[in-house]
């Protein structure tokens, strides 16, 4: 989420400010990463699904549609269906082409309602599918969907390598910009860059991991002392003694700036800045509000590195002067 995110750039910005030239990245976690699958939805799952894996369609910090594993769709007259053309450049971590049949795969996978997981409910438009050839596929739908349901559907599906369905939950395959290079079950996860990704000069670090602390306290020792780059996940007490050592903390949020208060009230003192779409920087991740960010933080855009958990967040971050990182 985005005041994750912004939680967490806001306790590290002191120590990113000095480098940032590409190198491994970091993370204290204080939950270990529960399931690999891009099915299952949870705060802590966010930081591996959209580095793993790429969805159909993705959409812009003011909510604009745009391609991604889809390079164009087109919606029915009547919007029964929605027909896609992937892209041709495409391979899964496992040097398997990507394609159609990979889709249809992912969507059997999302229909079922066990296997689909969180993106169970939203298939609950869908008809049927139809594999046109290698790189065109048509949804169906039950009845006319609204356009904007339909996009965000695309948005949902984070495509799986058919040979990795059955064990995806720990073993992820997709086509992201990392790859899993380790994992100890309640220590840490290592990503590696994947050196055959589709996006060109992405992703900008070479390896992600994300190491398991057993309590605040020592995910907030760690940042102090520099073993770490970021903390996911910090809570109130963090918060508490990081203030107390001269960090600046804040919250970015696309709640209404009022909502966000509220839900900070009892520890609001700790924070230098909260920052709400109300404020006039918009209901998204976008470069207003990550450049108020940096404002309040007494940093210029070009001494925050950007560390989103989806594209919306990086192109913002990218639009603000910022560097990013997926």
């Amino acid at each position: 989420s985005l005041v994750a995110a912004a939680f967490t750039l806001s306790v590290a910005a002191e120590a990113l400010a000095q480098d940032l030239r590409p190198g491994q990245i970091r993370v204290a976690m204080r939950s270990d990463v529960n399931d690999f699958d891009p099915m299952a939805f949870s705060t802590v799952n966010f930081p591996t699904i959209k580095n793993l894996y790429d969805s159909l369609i993705e959409y812009t910090p003011d909510g604009r549609a745009i391609p991604n594993l889809a390079e164009a769709w087109t919606v029915a007259p009547d919007n029964r269906s929605v027909t896609l053309t992937l892209r041709a450049d495409v391979k899964f971590h496992s040097g398997t082409p990507f394609d159609a049949e990979a889709v249809s795969a992912t969507l059997r996978k999302a229909a079922d309602p066990r296997a689909g997981k969180n993106v169970y409910p939203t298939m609950g438009i869908v008809q049927d599918w139809t594999v046109i050839d290698p790189r065109t596929i048509r949804i169906n739908f039950k009845n006319p969907a609204p356009t904007r349901q339909i996009t965000d559907l695309l948005q949902f599906i984070s495509v799986i390598d058919p040979a990795a369905i059955d064990t995806v939950s720990t073993r992820p395959v997709g086509t992201g910009p990392y790859v899993l290079a380790e994992r100890a079950v309640g220590q840490r996860v290592r990503l590696e860059a994947n050196r055959s990704y589709w996006r060109a000069n992405q992703p900008l670090s070479p390896e992600v991991v994300l190491t398991v602390f057993e309590n605040d306290a020592a995910a907030a020792a760690a940042l102090e002392s520099g073993a770490v780059d970021l903390v996911y996940g910090a809570t109130g007490r963090t918060a508490v003694r990081l203030r107390g050592a001269g960090y600046r903390l804040g919250v970015a949020t696309n709640d209404n700036e009022s909502v966000a208060r509220s839900h900070v009230s009892d520890q609001i003192d700790l924070f230098d800045f909260v920052v709400g779409f109300d404020s006039g920087h918009g209901g998204k991740p976008e470069p207003g509000m990550l450049l108020a960010f940096a404002r309040h933080c007494g940093l210029s855009p070009a001494q925050v590195l950007m560390v989103g958990d989806s594209r919306h967040d990086l192109i913002a971050g990218r639009a603000a002067g910022m560097a990013t990182l997926a």
